[in-house]
Order: C-alpha cells, then sequence, then structure tokens
C-alpha cells in the first residue's frame, strides 16, 4: 500500500489512507470488499510503468533535475496545505457560498442514510441500494440539481474548492478531477455522507484520509 500511495496521482495521504481510499474502489475489491491483491498488484504495476515513462520523458528532455527529484504523477499539495491540486494542474478558484442547493442535498443524503434496509451496491442507482456517485446523483437530484453518473465525471462538475475550504453540501473527491474513483456528500464539520464499500454501506462518518479536493454545484 506504501507504494501505491507513493504513486497514485494527486494522493498524499499515508498507506493507511490510501488503503482506506481501495476499500472504495469497486475495480480494486474483490465481491466481498476486501482489497484484491491481483487487482491491486496490476494497479501499482501500471502506476509504476506510468512513473517510469514519466521519468524517462524528463529525462531525456534534458531535465537538470535528478531522478529522485522530478516531477512524476503523484505529486500533489501535502495534506497540510491551503490549496489542492487539481488533474488540472490549476489552483482552485474562489467558489461562492454554497446555495439552497446544497443544504438541500445534504437533507435529502441524510434521508437516504436513513432509509431503513438501505445498503451499498456496485452500480446501485437507489432507492434502496446505490454505489458512491449513485448516492451522490440521487441525493442532488432530490434536491433539484442534475449530476452526471460517475465519480470521475462529477468530480468536474460546478467550482473546486480546496479540502481546507470545504462547505456542507459541496462534493468531495478522492483521485484528481476527471479520474476521481469516489466521492461523497460534504456534511459540515469534518464529516461525510457517502455509499462507501459493502461494509461501510451507506453512512454519515468522519471524512478519512486521502481527499483530493471538493466540488460546489449546490
Amino acid at each position: 500500500m506504501e507504494r501505491g500511495a507513493e504513486l497514485e496521482p494527486n494522493f498524499s495521504g499515508s498507506g493507511s489512507d490510501y488503503y482506506r481510499a481501495v476499500l472504495n474502489n469497486d475495480a480494486l475489491t474483490d465481491s466481498s470488499g476486501r482489497a484484491s491483491q491481483v487487482a491491486m498488484t496490476s494497479h501499482v504495476n501500471m502506476l509504476e510503468s506510468r512513473h517510469g515513462s514519466s521519468s524517462s520523458s524528463s529525462s531525456s528532455s534534458g531535465s537538470s533535475s535528478s531522478p529522485s527529484t522530478s516531477s512524476s504523477p503523484t505529486q500533489s499539495s501535502s495534506p497540510s496545505s491551503n490549496s489542492t491540486s487539481s488533474g488540472s494542474g490549476a489552483t482552485p478558484a474562489s467558489a461562492p457560498a454554497p446555495g439552497g442547493g446544497a443544504t438541500a442535498a445534504v437533507s435529502a443524503a441524510r434521508s437516504i442514510v436513513n432509509t431503513p434496509g438501505v445498503f451499498y451496491r456496485h452500480a446501485g442507482n437507489g432507492p434502496t441500494a446505490y454505489d458512491c456517485s449513485g448516492f451522490t446523483t440521487a441525493a442532488f437530484r432530490a434536491a433539484g440539481i442534475s449530476l452526471p453518473r460517475t465519480a470521475a465525471q462529477q468530480s468536474t462538475v460546478g467550482t473546486t474548492v480546496s479540502i481546507s475550504d470545504l462547505q456542507a453540501g459541496d462534493l468531495v473527491f478522492w483521485g484528481g478531477r476527471g479520474s476521481a474513483y469516489h466521492v461523497a456528500v460534504y456534511a459540515g464539520g469534518g464529516m461525510i455522507l457517502d455509499a462507501g464499500t459493502p461494509a461501510s454501506g451507506v453512512t454519515e462518518r468522519r471524512m478519512f484520509g486521502g481527499a483530493s479536493h471538493g466540488q460546489r454545484v449546490g
């Protein structure tokens, strides 16, 4: 997990944070919601290959940086930074305050969480089974806001905000803009509402490490 955390683009957490993020990625877990060793090995090998290609390209271009300090796809802001890197490398713009739709989306998300028998299911769209982006889509739809279906698509909608500037009703992502693999509704006070994994279910919980950025759409 430590190597994956080092190489994953737009990830700045620890190995433990990376493991929790992996558990929210359907492509890297098995049917029981545990991290798949085969999928993880393949994923890290892919990251290694991209990292090697990037380093080779930097060297051939005549860069004066040494291999250990050359730019790689894994560079991102540190957890204590007040700004967050995006997939395009742009600094998040100044975002307007969340509107009434954001407040309504939090209420709708909390209502889903409190629905008896609600559970996580890959590609679930409701009304009782959801995956992460199916959950956010449903919550914002109830607030009168239309979102695209996947986390990757949702990660480019609205105005980008840094993790330190999140407000209730923002969407919060793990992964880069345009390539996010998990999304949740920020509930305020360091809490999120999300459909995580078969193990964590559909719940309100403390935001875990590795979040990359937020999008303000309400």
